[in-house]
């Protein structure tokens, strides 16, 4: 169960109020279930994710939330098919509703993944959007405010990491599978 009192990132992570599971820990949450299927293998990537429906903390009251994962070779890997659900119980119906909330594919390798670079990250761009203009338009506070500046670059955009991210509320989330925070 995860409880919005106990854990920063869904305490400062709300919409209208009601607490919401950030998507990058339900990713988090992914490659850490795939590397414990398979621990000698590295997290190579992370792809064909989907967010069919937000985690909401009703009341700020602690959910229950399985992870599950169906393994299948790839290559000189292995693949995880990924699913986040949650279950439950609405007034005036019989059983606990259940919910996919998000799928997605991780993929393990035994070599060490490649850095990836973007050239658009070198140099300082003349418009950028900082900090305090990022966080004022999302609704993120203070423990997933990752980002320092942004800006346009093509057609996507670059951001630059926190000089000084957030500290991790948990041992867990100190040594994540797949830095979601960074």
């Amino acid at each position: 169960p995860l409880d919005p009192a106990a854990r920063p990132f869904l305490h400062d992570h709300r919409i209208d109020s009601v607490p919401v599971l950030p998507g990058v820990m339900g990713i988090e949450a992914f490659a850490a279930l795939a590397s414990l299927a398979a621990p000698d293998l590295r997290v190579a990537d992370v792809a064909d994710v989907e967010f069919l429906a937000p985690v909401k903390f009703y009341r700020n009251q602690p959910r229950l939330l399985t992870v599950s994962a169906v393994i299948r070779p790839d290559g000189t890997g292995l693949v995880a098919d990924c699913t986040l659900t949650t279950r439950r119980q609405l007034k005036g119906e019989p059983a606990p509703r259940a919910t996919t909330h998000f799928t997605g594919q991780v993929r393990l390798t035994a070599s060490k993944p490649e850095t990836e670079k973007d050239a658009s990250a070198d140099g300082h761009p003349a418009v950028t959007a900082g900090h305090d203009d990022i966080y004022r338009l999302f609704f993120h506070g203070p423990a997933v405010q990752v980002i320092d500046e942004a800006w346009h670059s093509g057609t996507g955009a670059v951001s630059r990491p926190a000089q000084h991210p957030p500290a991790a509320s948990t041992a867990a989330e100190a040594h994540p599978a797949h830095h979601p925070r960074a």
